[in-house]
């Protein structure tokens, strides 16, 4: 049975690595992947002072990626390469570093890899792949220290969490999570708890000075400033059901199964403590981003919730290597199936904006006619449009920082300048700017309607 779990490991492992780096060039870059790569190439005292006042990011993020783009360079698969190689070392992390036990080891390397949310967020030019990657690294060096709590493991955990908190806030909370559930049940260990109170004091002590200037933590605290359009708070607690089912594939038997398992591992108790704070902890976590989903904006969102995938396969592992090889290699078979039952949906899922195939359909139709496209920010926008069309297409760009309708009617009135005018569908209700030009007068056919984009032609 041991010779079939290898072969289903290296078989389903590289057709996972093939499914991540297969068709990168297949859509465009969207307004995300070009926002963080217009903040990347900011001076190093301009993204601290971004981060710092407007950014809901922390510095560090847009400091690694701006080395990395360094090298990478400007185009489509020239950032996505990058993020594939990073989630690539993220899934083979523990095979490297766990090493008292390889089944295991092996068994959460290969959910990683086959993971169909993972292999997503491994394709997009995005901050995922390496939060992926600092959080399995977390887990790992928290199981490591576990296994020796050694001053030296204590330290490396420490940097781990200090990195993480200025990477992302969201990763810091549930790393916060699962820290409080170890260090309480250490505290009858003197040795231990020693430890654990420097993992934790060290980098809270340093990330102080950041929170207090830090414009987002103001952000949250004021519940008169509205930061919900994009993620508007949840009216009901159905309402997020489906957020936290697409963290597992938008299906309830591959929920069930991984419940099924977890609460497996924690009724035999045949796992060391860590198994018990980590379950806590991200539960914990879930709670978390409900409970603060209801006033201002919506935490509890699909790729805010993907956080706990690398701790609940983490989880199933634990699991999986201490059964009998036969109903661990069923199990597998099963997990592989539930997540590449949707491969052909890797592309759809996630064509956030095609921009490129926009920007094609344009440069056919136009015939040397104007162009209006209307923007958040056509800063992100801009060099990545012109590096597709180069000078095909005559391009106005008008920002609309989503202003309401009674604040932006001239700027609507500018846009029946062109003769065409391209929309981000889901940005600033275009619907009702376009139902006020048709009341001006104005008659608009819609040319094209692809995911999230619309583009109009004034007639």
């Amino acid at each position: 049975m041991k010779i079939a779990l290898y072969v289903l490991f290296s078989i389903f492992g590289l057709v996972a690595v093939y499914f991540r780096i297969s068709n990168l060039d297949a859509y465009s870059l969207w307004q995300d992947e070009l926002a963080v790569y217009f903040h990347t190439q900011r001076s190093v005292d301009m993204i601290w002072s971004y981060s710092q006042n407007y950014s809901y990011h922390p510095p560090l993020l847009y400091y690694f990626l701006k080395t990395a783009y360094f090298f990478t360079g400007f185009g489509t698969v020239n950032l996505k390469i990058f993020h594939v190689a990073v989630g690539l070392v993220a899934s083979l992390s523990p095979v490297a570093f766990l090493k008292n036990n390889r089944l295991k080891s092996l068994v959460f390397s290969f959910l990683l890899l086959i993971n169909f949310n993972l292999i997503l967020w491994s394709k997009e030019a995005h901050t995922y792949s390496v939060l992926f990657l600092l959080e399995v690294l977390f887990i790992i060096f928290l199981e490591k220290f576990e296994q020796i709590n050694s001053w030296s493991r204590a330290i490396v955990v420490s940097i781990l969490l200090f990195i993480i908190s200025f990477y992302n806030y969201l990763l810091l909370i549930l790393a916060a999570c699962i820290l409080i559930f170890e260090f309480v049940t250490s505290i009858k260990d003197r040795n231990k708890f020693k430890k654990y109170l420097m993992i934790i004091l060290g980098p809270f002590i340093l990330y102080i000075p950041w929170i207090y200037q830090n414009h987002l933590f103001k952000t949250v605290i004021n519940p008169q400033k509205n930061i919900g359009f994009w993620n508007p708070p949840l009216e009901t607690l159905s309402s997020g059901s489906s957020h936290f089912l697409e963290t597992f594939n938008n299906s309830y038997f591959y929920f069930t199964l991984v419940v099924f398992l977890l609460f497996y591992g924690l009724i035999k108790q045949e796992h060391k403590k860590i198994y018990t704070s980590i379950l806590m902890g991200s539960v914990m976590f879930v709670f978390v981003l409900l409970a603060s989903s209801f006033n201002n904006f919506s935490l509890f969102i699909s790729k805010y919730l993907n956080l706990i995938i690398p701790v609940v396969m983490y989880l199933c592992a634990s699991v999986l290597s201490k059964i009998k090889l036969n109903k661990a290699f069923i199990c597998l078979l099963v997990f592989t199936f539930l997540n590449f039952i949707d491969y052909n949906q890797l592309g759809s899922k996630k064509i956030n904006q095609d921009i490129r195939g926009a920007l094609t359909f344009l440069s056919k139709q136009s015939k040397g006619r104007k162009i209006f496209v209307s923007v958040y920010n056509s800063d992100w926008y801009r060099p990545y449009m012109e590096n597709i069309i180069g000078e095909r297409l005559d391009i106005i760009y008008q920002d609309t920082h989503c202003p309401r309708l009674s604040q932006n009617k001239s700027f609507l009135d500018q846009l029946v300048q062109g003769d065409f005018i391209y929309f981000n569908s889901d940005e600033c209700n275009p619907t009702e700017k376009i139902e006020y030009l048709k009341g001006r007068g104005f008659s608009l056919v819609e040319t094209l309607f692809i995911p999230r984009i619309r583009v109009f032609e004034l007639l």
